[in-house]
């Protein structure tokens, strides 16, 4: 396995939870990159695409990170942080409203609760809410979703690591995998440090560097960065606390159990830079200004390269006879992370297939 993120340790633990003997290689320590630094939150349905596969995607999705936090806790005794928080959506522009009102739609048809909700609801939902979301609420562009989650990144990755070592797997970090050499009976990884390494199978999911080790699609890297820049606040006792996730437009609050608010998040075309940015950040603060909670405290901010692919759909399934990718999530890593893990395992293995992969396919 190539990359210990939140996709590559979840198909190390559905893999070796099936008896397979798995091996992760992280260039640096494990889940440091886009799968710590996003929010964690987990929509009941797909929140970026309209594209059918992805709505099936998130269907698989929603249940199974449910189970793996309960299985988690249950092997480890470590607890991700999972939380059924629910999640409040406003439309800032006519745009954004016709957008949504499709996701609701889409929703709907799954049988997820959305409901929209007038100003008497906000005031009870969110009473900090500012002039301008109460606007929204009047003008019908805002909606209750309490079937939306979130868990601590952080802690989700920690958890997977302890329980993929549990089942007997090796997480290497700090081991950066160069190249890939394939035969017809196995592949041979070369390390950045000159040593090689045999296995029967590799599972591409190193996030934003997946294309390293993948063919071009017309001249254009399979998988390319974009960043995306994170502000943590905390809540001084004046503000009463937020109940659950808010979302404007592409913007959102998550707030943490200890007090604290995850804001984001910018979207970047910024190559494999993760710069933090007086613009990005000034973004993110006046967003945060708008929804009525200027006074939360800033804290800290960072950036993460998530790793997107020019059609939005992921690379989930064999790249060659021995090379399988698992790459290509976006925004999405954390929530179809563990749906990912069992159609890798499910092709790997030769089982029948859950959904249909065709359109996650490199040969697409």
């Amino acid at each position: 396995m190539i990359g210990a993120g939140v996709v590559g340790l979840s198909v190390a633990e559905e893999l070796l939870s099936h008896g397979l003997t798995v091996t992760v290689f992280d260039r640096q320590r494990a889940g440091r990159e886009a799968s710590w630094a996003g929010a964690g939150i987990l929509p009941p349905g797909s929140r970026y695409s309209s594209h059918p596969a992805i709505e099936e995607l998130a269907a698989l999705s929603d249940p199974l990170n449910e189970r793996l936090s309960q299985r988690l806790r249950e092997f480890t005794g470590l607890d991700d942080g999972f939380w059924r928080c629910g999640a409040l959506y406003f439309a800032g522009d006519d745009r954004q409203h016709r957008e949504l009102a499709a996701m609701y739609d889409r929703w709907r048809g799954r049988g997820i609760a959305v409901n929209v909700i007038d100003q008497a609801d906000l005031a009870d939902l969110a009473p900090y809410a500012s002039d301008e979301l109460e606007r929204f609420a009047a003008e019908g562009r805002a909606h209750y979703v309490p079937s939306e989650s979130q868990a601590r990144n952080p802690r989700r990755l920690r958890a997977l690591t302890a329980l993929c070592q549990a089942w007997g797997g090796r997480v290497i970090e700090h081991s950066e995998v160069v190249e890939i050499a394939e035969s017809p009976e196995q592949v041979t990884l070369r390390l950045a440090d000159g040593d090689r390494f045999v296995a029967g199978r590799v599972v591409i999911a190193n996030g934003a560097w997946a294309s390293r080790f993948l063919p071009q699609r017309d001249g254009i890297d399979w998988v390319r960065p974009v960043r995306g820049q994170m502000l943590l606040l905390s809540r001084p006792e004046s503000i009463e606390p937020l109940g659950m996730n808010l979302h404007v437009g592409p913007h959102y609050l998550a707030p943490r159990t200890d007090g604290r608010v995850l804001a984001g998040a910018t979207v970047e075309e910024a190559a494999f830079d993760k710069s933090t940015t007086a613009a990005g950040c000034g973004r993110l603060l006046h967003f945060v200004n708008q929804t009525g909670l200027g006074g939360l405290r800033l804290e800290q901010a960072w950036a993460g390269l998530r790793p997107a692919t020019a059609d939005e759909l992921p690379l989930i399934g064999p790249a060659s006879e021995r090379t399988y990718v698992a790459a290509g999530h976006f925004r999405a890593g954390l929530q179809f992370a563990s749906a990912t893990a069992m159609l890798i395992r499910e092709q790997m293995l030769g089982q029948p297939p859950t959904m249909d992969v065709s359109p996650f396919r490199i040969d697409r």
